[in-house]
């Protein structure tokens, strides 16, 4: 492409800007009354996320997964949508208890949970947990039997954003013999678990798993084991910087198999991104503006080390949607902070920025604000609620 080029707009530029949840004009109105940057929160996103995954998967009980964001909007909304919720640990058992969730109905996801967090967890009243070890479930049971267990499996999975299966779960033969000795002990043997990866962009993976698990819940079976309750996991896609099918498309596979396969089990499903990712946009003011070996270089009040973490820690490109149009050139976006690595995206073509321009970013509402940091004494985004 030439250095420069006329930007019209595209079919790909509405599908993104109809991912926004507010107008320019809002996003100036708000920056002067909050500043900037901000986070804006729409709980009718988040509703609308939930109801969508609760038609697309009727047969299943939603479990909001509350490291992806766990403002207490999002846990509010879910609340009285009757969502569930799962959890990793005693600090996040005790935020969601704390908005009137009993402890007896969240499912603690973390297969190595210290025994100082378990046993918090298990006396606020928590009594569902999942294992992917021998050596775990013997610490469980130097304390207890007294549990509902879901043996969490492992299937890798190259075509998602995140491979959840690199870190966590037993092989199918492990699993078989972590429920026997568990059910030799007492447990209360519910099931099993899985996640095919976050982000997933194929229902492939979740094909895969349903059909080895059904091997699984027959072979238990046959030894006088019966496993009532499945949760697939998460892994269902948004969009971030390229198209994804309606929920309703994508899950249809899912939804046959489940219904052919399993048509007498608890199906659970543990959502984060997918309720939450859409649910806040970021706005975000260029603060200072160069041009470096030719190349126009701005400088944002947010960056990597704050609400575009998720660069990091979630292997995530987020699509960039500036107020202007015009002759775009190769520019780069970089943070506030003093540090190189500090850099949103260095091959973006963008019209020409002024200092005081306001940016606006969708799909910001997972594993974004919930990993910022305050490196170098910049504050996170604010986060701002609107109806």
């Amino acid at each position: 492409m030439d250095n420069q080029e006329i930007k019209h707009a595209s079919k790909q530029d509405v599908y993104f800007r109809n991912l926004l949840n507010i107008s320019f004009g809002q996003a100036h109105e708000l920056v002067k009354q909050y500043g900037s940057p901000l986070l804006v929160l729409s709980p009718f996103r988040v509703k609308n996320a939930y109801l969508s995954l609760a038609r697309a998967l009727p047969q299943a009980q939603i479990f909001y997964a509350m490291k992806s964001n766990s403002h207490p909007d999002i846990l509010k909304t879910l609340k009285k949508l009757g969502s569930s919720f799962e959890s990793a640990s005693y600090a996040e058992l005790k935020m969601i208890t704390s908005i009137g969730i009993n402890p007896k109905e969240v499912l603690n996801t973390q297969p190595f949970l210290s025994k100082k967090d378990f046993c918090r967890c298990y006396e606020l009243g928590q009594r569902w947990f999942v294992v992917d070890n021998p050596l775990q479930l013997k610490r469980f049971l130097s304390v207890t039997n007294d549990l509902n267990l879901l043996v969490r499996l492992s299937f890798p999975n190259r075509n998602c954003q995140v491979d959840l299966s690199y870190k966590f779960g037993a092989t199918i033969s492990d699993a078989y013999r972590i429920i026997t000795e568990a059910y030799n002990a007492g447990v209360k043997v519910r099931g099993v678990s899985f996640h095919v990866g976050s982000q997933s962009y194929s229902t492939k993976n979740y094909i895969k798993a349903l059909k080895a698990v059904r091997n699984l819940f027959n072979d238990c079976k046959r030894k006088g084991i019966k496993l009532d309750t499945l949760d697939i996991g998460g892994g269902f896609p948004v969009p971030y910087t390229k198209y994804v099918p309606p929920i309703e498309h994508f899950a249809l596979p899912i939804r046959r198999k489940l219904s052919k396969l399993f048509p007498n089990t608890k199906i659970w499903v543990e959502p984060g991104r997918f309720i939450s990712g859409l649910s806040m946009n970021l706005i975000t003011t260029v603060n200072g503006k160069n041009i470096r070996k030719g190349i126009p270089w701005y400088y944002l009040d947010d960056g990597v080390y704050n609400s575009f973490s998720g660069k990091v820690y979630d292997h995530c490109s987020y699509e960039i949607v500036p107020e202007k149009d015009g002759p775009v050139k190769r520019s780069v976006l970089a943070g506030p902070t003093c540090d190189s690595f500090d850099i949103i995206t260095d091959r973006i073509r963008l019209p020409e920025l002024n200092i005081g321009d306001v940016i606006l970013v969708p799909s910001m509402g997972s594993y974004s604000s919930i990993s910022a940091t305050n490196y170098h004494g910049f504050n996170k985004a604010k986060i701002v609620t609107i109806k």
